[in-house]
């Protein structure tokens, strides 16, 4: 997986609307102009180490899943 720096997620993305909110995180739609299609963006907000733990946890099983 590699991260798209945030400058160039702002560029090639433009938000649709937003589909869901958690204690920590917030899911919007959003349209990739490159390769016209669309994504759910999931932006994670961890504050703690424990938090930063639950994340990258999450990242790899959402990565197993292919």
């Amino acid at each position: 997986m590699s991260a798209i720096p945030y400058n160039s997620f702002k560029q090639d993305f433009t938000f649709v609307k937003s589909l869901g909110k958690g204690n920590c995180a917030v899911v919007n739609l959003v349209y990739h102009t490159l390769d016209k299609k669309s994504y759910a963006h999931k932006q994670i907000s961890a504050h703690s180490s424990e938090e930063v733990s639950q994340a990258i946890n999450e990242i790899e099983v959402v990565l197993g899943l292919d």
